[in-house]
């Protein structure tokens, strides 16, 4: 029965042909149930399957002891139910997990916005915000919202960069922050961004992946750490541009560091030149980086 229900997505058939015992039977050992379908349950909504175990009057009834049933018991009676205001009513039956299964079901976003204070998983609302139609309405409930990442992954999937960095002071997270720059459509707003970032490391990441070395260069300054300053300043395509930027960088060791990358001894040589007379470690260093001969 449940192969030809599947098969001719006919989900009535499950109802009509097996009896109560049989279907409760599937309710509470779900393992069979996904084993005996097997490869099929891929093709089936799961969220239409498991309210077709029921007939409403089976689940009306079996309301009473809602609170003795198993998880996947109590989620296809709740998705049995006639009306999306008397889902509500059940829905702290639930995991969060199960919740969000409910509540994306429903037609109406008020309904859904009205269920946020009913999850306590800041992921699982984000879920739910995220399904929501207007990016207006997502930015609206971010408050409802507490965990940096979880408000990251909203804004992120906005429509619209301006509306993105809106929503950067709503974040306390760099690293969150640097996700949602790093996402914006082109270099002149991520560029225009990286003052909303106070670590400079997330700021080099955010450099480093700028599409022209020029821009990379414009942004040094917005970086205060010598080490994520050299490593943007080693990342640039051409050599002699990392020569003309190695004062940017106050230690000798990092300059050291860019020069080991350089591809000619000539420009090692005028790299070197630049921090003074060098040490004979220095010089075996770059030697040993570079394979040639000084």
């Amino acid at each position: 029965v449940l192969n030809e229900a599947v098969d001719n997505n006919n989900l009535k058939l499950i109802t009509e042909r097996l009896s109560f015992e049989e279907r409760d039977y599937l309710v509470n050992h779900v393992d069979v149930f996904y084993d005996f379908l097997g490869e099929k349950m891929n093709n089936v909504d799961e969220l239409l399957l498991f309210s077709s175990l029921y007939t409403l009057n089976e689940a009306m009834s079996l309301l009473d002891n809602i609170e003795t049933y198993t998880s996947y018991k109590k989620l296809a009676i709740i998705l049995k139910l006639p009306t999306d205001e008397l889902k509500i009513k059940y829905l702290d039956k639930l995991s969060d997990e199960e919740k969000i299964v409910v509540i994306n079901g429903f037609n109406d976003e008020k309904l859904k916005i009205q269920c946020l204070d009913k999850i306590s998983d800041d992921k699982q609302k984000a879920d739910i915000i995220n399904e929501l139609s207007d990016d207006k309405l997502k930015i609206q409930y971010l408050d409802k919202i507490n965990d940096d990442g979880a408000k990251a992954n909203i804004i992120n999937k906005l429509s619209d960069d301006e509306l993105k960095i809106q929503c950067l002071d709503k974040i306390n997270d760099d690293f969150c922050k640097a996700y949602i720059i790093e996402g914006l459509s082109n270099d002149k707003l991520k560029i225009q961004c990286l003052d909303k970032i106070n670590d400079d490391v997330q700021k080099a990441i955010i450099i480093k992946k700028l599409s022209d070395d020029k821009l990379k260069i414009q942004c040094l300054d917005k970086i205060n750490d010598d080490v994520q300053k050299a490593i943007v300043i080693k990342d640039l395509s051409d050599d002699k541009l990392k020569i003309q930027y190695l004062d940017k960088v106050s230690e000798d060791s990092y300059k050291i560091d860019i020069i080991s990358s350089f591809k000619s001894e000539d420009l090692i040589l005028s790299g070197l030149e630049k921090i003074g007379e060098p040490k004979i470690e220095q010089f075996k260093r770059i030697k040993n980086c570079c394979n040639i001969s000084l």
